[in-house]
């Protein structure tokens, strides 16, 4: 999965832990999936570097290209990758500087650094006009690249996004207190933070849970601030979005980014869903209407 970059990792071992982990889940999850791994160069903003990627689906059909969250890997979207695929070409980033990244080079969270990098990426995978779906972190680089980039995406689906809204502080501190006892803290703190882990059907914890938890045990997860886009920046997004929040993120102030996205962000769809955390249950079929209604969008467009 990756090479020997650990810049993000609190040891080497925890490094190689990690990669194991992702590498089991998706051998669980996704046992047909296609690995795809490319070289960037060099550019003004970045450092030349390689970008991994999980990709299912027919090479002709209509591309979607899946953007995880802080701390987690593209193996999160196996039931998305799977439920989509049968229609789409469905791509799976892993993002700079986080668990599945082979090159393990952080970005600046400055508006239009990863827009650059997304770009290069789409141009190099051969993927033209695709629909951007980012979930928290990801949800940024997808406004991020929607608003540097307005005709890049087809569409645009946010799960949790930061990026519109203000973020909640006190929570992680909590979650970090709860994270020093050891794998049950930190497993509390998970919970704490975004919810229940998707269940597998089994009685024990769900494969992406494990790798949740062996992630943060050895993962240092960015703690830089992610900047709120201002209306100008939102208002360049040509492409229909679809923005999905839970009521009860602890993460987030979802209440006021649903508010600040129906009216920042003309001509899409912001659902609040009541009862619902930073993980929202019943994504992927969430994550798979939204990314049919947006298609639809477009075209109206």
């Amino acid at each position: 999965m990756r090479e020997d970059a650990t810049t993000a990792f609190r040891s080497p071992a925890g490094a190689r832990t990690v990669q194991d982990a992702y590498d089991e889940t998706v051998r669980a999850l996704l046992p047909d999936v296609e690995h795809i791994r490319i070289g960037l160069p060099s550019s003004s903003s970045r450092p030349a570097m390689t970008v991994h990627a999980l990709a299912a689906g027919p090479l002709d059909a209509p591309p979607v290209v899946l953007l995880h969250g802080s701390g987690a890997t593209a193996a999160g979207w196996a039931a998305e990758l799977t439920g989509l695929s049968a229609d789409h070409r469905v791509l799976a980033l892993d993002l700079p500087g986080e668990p599945g990244d082979p090159s393990g080079t952080r970005l600046p969270l400055s508006p239009g650094v990863h827009a650059s990098w997304l770009g290069a990426v789409v141009r190099e995978l051969g993927v033209e006009r695709p629909v951007l779906v980012g979930e928290s972190l990801g949800g940024w680089v997808a406004l991020d690249a929607a608003s540097a980039a307005p005709h890049l995406p087809r569409a645009v689906v946010l799960v949790s996004s930061s990026g519109i809204g203000p973020r909640r502080t006190a929570p992680l501190l909590v979650a970090g207190l709860l994270a020093v006892a050891g794998r049950s803290g930190r497993a509390r703190a998970l919970s704490y933070l975004t919810g229940p882990h998707p269940t597998s059907g089994t009685t024990g914890p769900s494969p992406l849970a494990t790798l949740a938890l062996t992630t943060f045990a050895h993962f240092a997860p960015r703690t830089d601030p992610l900047p709120v886009f201002d209306d100008a920046a939102l208002s360049a997004i040509a492409a229909p979005v679809w923005a999905l929040y839970g009521a009860r993120d602890r993460m987030l102030d979802a209440p006021a980014a649903a508010r600040r996205a129906d009216i920042a962000l003309a001509g899409g769809h912001v659902e609040l869903i009541s009862g619902a955390g930073h993980l929202l249950p019943g994504r992927a079929s969430r994550v798979e209407r939204a990314v049919r209604d947006a298609e639809a969008g477009s075209e109206r467009g």
